[in-house]
């Protein structure tokens, strides 16, 4: 028996394609109460096979389990400004066994709204994920957003070396560029496999298809699209839609690199283009 839940829908990526934006946009709505936290995580972290007991979770070097340490500042900063109801949300997300009526719980609510997960790394989920979400969430409604991949995976890049302490943009030698352009693995940039695996489930009628470009030329449009794709009102000010969430370093890509992952991309390109049309003219052109 499928347990009631006030999870609604779910944002599956792209990764660096708007998704905090839109996370910020539907935690204003008022017929909307988003989780405490933006990403979830919860299905590729069985996706990854992550090992999860208390040992690994404060101790293990997994990037996810380094993430599960990081979220209990934000636990005990939500008590220290006495937030208990956040922080006890953070308590049951760190703390409580993980399975479906965990899962469940972290959309529940007072006002009983609609909620959903934002997590870009579902993009990568098996198929047999797929299918057990849809089985346990049949009538979900999925979006998914899509950046130029070529400027997604830079934007990786960036973000990656400019993680080093005192890093400055301008002092990365082109060849560090260039080794990370050629030797990092995207698997977030496949994305008419993505689109033909989730619809292959959920159809074509319950995912929205989005692309990051939609956003930087019309904000308001793409937001006012998702609302309606969601069965939500109107209700937003164009002023907060059009700011920018956590925009990114800025930094030009060399023409080398910018060559490198055309090419890199180009048959995906291909494949995407015969699947959902046509594409971005700020894109690559696939031919």
């Amino acid at each position: 028996m499928q347990r009631r839940t006030n999870l609604k829908f779910m944002c599956i990526g792209a990764q660096k394609s708007g998704t905090t934006w839109l996370y910020h946009q539907l935690a204003k709505h008022k017929q909307v109460h988003m989780p405490t936290l933006k990403e979830i995580h919860y299905f590729d972290e069985l996706h990854r096979q992550v090992p999860s007991t208390l040992t690994d979770r404060w101790f293990g070097k997994h990037w996810m389990n380094k993430r599960w340490r990081k979220i209990n500042l934000y636990m005990l900063i939500k008590l220290a400004k006495l937030d208990f109801s956040n922080a006890k949300w953070f308590w049951h997300y760190l703390y409580s066994e993980r399975n479906w009526a965990w899962y469940d719980k972290l959309f529940a609510n007072a006002s009983n709204s609609m909620s959903g997960d934002i997590t870009p790394d579902y993009a990568v989920l098996n198929e047999q994920l797929v299918a057990d979400i849809h089985q346990r969430y049949p009538e979900l409604k999925i979006i998914y957003l899509m950046r130029d991949p070529v400027e997604r995976k830079w934007s990786q890049i960036k973000m990656v070396l400019g993680e080093q302490k005192g890093r400055d943009f301008k002092t990365v030698p082109a060849e560090q560029y260039r080794k990370a352009a050629e030797d990092w693995q995207d698997e977030h940039g496949n994305y008419a496999e993505t689109i033909e695996l989730w619809q292959r489930y959920y159809g074509k009628e319950q995912m929205f298809i989005g692309f990051y470009d939609e956003l930087k030329q019309d904000p308001s449009e793409l937001y006012g699209r998702i609302l309606d794709f969601l069965g939500l009102p109107r209700h937003y000010e164009d002023s907060a839609v059009k700011k920018v969430v956590y925009g990114g370093a800025r930094q030009s890509m060399p023409e080398e690199i910018y060559q490198l992952l055309c090419e890199q991309q180009r048959s995906k390109l291909v494949e995407l283009k015969q699947l959902v049309g046509k594409l971005p003219d700020s894109w690559p052109n696939p031919s």
